[in-house]
């Protein structure tokens, strides 16, 4: 009878194997992925060291560290992505939530809180994914009593939005609309009290060499901005004035290089106080500007 596998022989094994395949942090994603197939916590894996798996938790772990291995993206693997300390589901073909968008939301509830302190908040996401830039500003808004819209093209993204929305008991709080961009929502009077995005913006002609785990299981509407990359950046910003109220707040995410040219492009349109905030990397990331108060 052969000797079972314990947790530490286990994330040796797969630290090993992921290196192997230039996987990046290859002993944090093995550490993931061992806890989230065990369902355990990551601390457990060093405090019960010596803890025998299972035969078929030894093959689980192995098929989805293979998975990882062969350039699938760990948030399809796991079937989720953390955000903030949430995790939301992220289904094949959704755009997966990166972690320098909680810049987004930061900034966003920063100012949101700071400068509108009059009554709830009705907020609007477009290009809105899985839902975790509209999500996570309502929770972290909870005394605002704010409200939120989500726009998403997708149909898929859709429903992913739906599911997340109740499994973090958000659900009525948040309206999820299906189109592009200010489409579904119609005509009428500004209605929102800030804009957030994060939108496509990489260029054309870069999508072919972008890392294959991005490229090949992210959705390309997602990703596409454009020969410039600022297409629909720039459609987000022509269309916002209609569609916020006097000191209103626009809030868009932005790929590297990209900031100061959509910071003079709000500028233009109208917007005032218009500045540009820096991710952890120290990566120009996002920029606000606000509407003019009448």
């Amino acid at each position: 009878m052969s000797r079972m596998t314990t947790l530490t022989e286990l994330q040796r094994e797969m630290t090993a194997l992921l290196r192997k395949h230039n996987i990046e942090r290859p002993n944090i994603c093995a550490e993931i992925i061992i806890s989230h197939t065990l369902k355990m916590k990551r601390v457990n894996i060093f405090a019960d060291y010596n803890r025998q798996v299972s035969k078929t938790g030894v093959e689980a772990v192995r098929a989805r560290c293979g998975r990882l291995a062969g350039g699938e993206p760990i948030q399809i693997i796991l079937g989720d992505a953390q955000f903030f300390s949430n995790f939301f589901k992220v289904m094949p073909g959704v755009f997966i939530p990166r972690p320098e968008t909680e810049t987004l939301v930061e900034v966003a509830v920063k100012l949101i809180s700071d400068k509108m302190t009059d009554g709830p908040k009705r907020i609007l996401d477009l290009c809105a994914g899985t839902g975790v830039v509209c999500l996570s500003t309502l929770s972290f808004l909870k005394d605002a009593e704010a409200e939120a819209v989500a726009v998403e093209i997708d149909p898929d993204a859709a429903k992913n939005i739906a599911e997340n929305a109740a499994s973090t008991g958000l659900g009525n709080r948040l309206r999820i609309l299906r189109g592009d961009l200010y489409e579904p929502l119609g005509t009428g009077r500004a209605a929102f009290d800030a804009i957030l995005a994060n939108p496509p913006y990489i260029p054309t002609a870069d999508i072919p060499d972008l890392p294959p785990v991005v490229r090949d299981h992210d959705p390309h509407v997602a990703l596409d901005g454009g020969p410039d990359g600022l297409d629909t950046i720039k459609r987000i910003i022509a269309g916002a004035p209609g569609h916020l109220k006097p000191g209103g707040l626009l809030a868009l995410e932005v790929g590297a290089g990209q900031a100061g040219e959509v910071r003079s492009i709000m500028k233009t349109s109208g917007f005032v106080d218009c500045v540009v905030h820096n991710d952890l990397g120290g990566i120009e990331r996002v920029v606000t500007g606000w509407q003019e108060s009448r």
